[in-house]
């Protein structure tokens, strides 16, 4: 049922895969993982209150479960509840404290709300984990999108942007696609560019 589930999911089609979620919770009812695909594809089909009952059925199997952590404070995000979703992202980071993504969201959600007390101390501790992870060559790093809006310096913007290409390039080089990701320097004249969004949020606005 969660395979069956992941695959309806994939395809879009939510109303299905939340039937396959359902099946799987009657045989896995102590299994946080169920309750947060279930909650994922109600937050997807747009059932904003579903999706938030079941995520919080999945912490409440799990408290520590971090992706059911931040993508309910992406949800509240979404419908607007901005200080549930910063309390949401201090509550990943106390579990994962070198996460720069989870910082870069409290950065950006700290921007909505026009905290500029939490703007500064989120961008300070962005910018040192930014530093050490562009050095180390590892982690997730801010998005690009973060990245533009809050700095002016293009070749930090451009080191960041790249880093982040190469997670995504090593993430779907494994994928079939008739896009060639390792190798995209054709023979064809024309090139061919392929976008892809993080989260469809910040976006910087010219």
């Amino acid at each position: 049922m969660y395979n069956l589930g992941s695959l309806e999911f994939r395809l879009g089609k939510y109303k299905v895969a939340i039937k396959h979620f359902h099946r799987f919770i009657q045989l896995s009812k102590q299994d946080p993982v169920a309750y947060y695909k279930l909650a994922h594809a109600f937050s997807a089909e747009g059932n904003a209150r579903k999706a938030e009952i079941n995520y919080k059925k999945a912490l409440k199997i799990n408290s520590d479960y971090i992706d059911v952590i931040i993508d309910m404070g992406l949800l509240y995000i979404i419908t607007g509840f901005y200080n549930r979703a910063i309390k949401q992202f201090e509550k990943a980071l106390k579990i994962d404290p070198q996460n720069s993504y989870i910082t870069g969201l409290l950065f950006h959600t700290s921007q909505v709300i026009a905290d500029f007390k939490k703007i500064n101390k989120w961008a300070s501790v962005l910018n040192q984990l930014t530093t050490q992870t562009l050095k180390a060559g590892q982690g997730l790093l801010e998005t690009p999108f973060c990245s533009v809006a809050r700095k002016i310096d293009s070749e930090e913007n451009f080191r960041i942007a790249s880093a982040w290409s190469k997670n995504i390039q090593d993430s779907t080089s494994g994928f079939k696609t008739n896009f060639l990701i390792n190798d995209r320097r054709g023979r064809k004249q024309e090139i061919n560019i392929g976008y892809l969004s993080h989260d469809f949020h910040n976006h910087p606005i010219s």
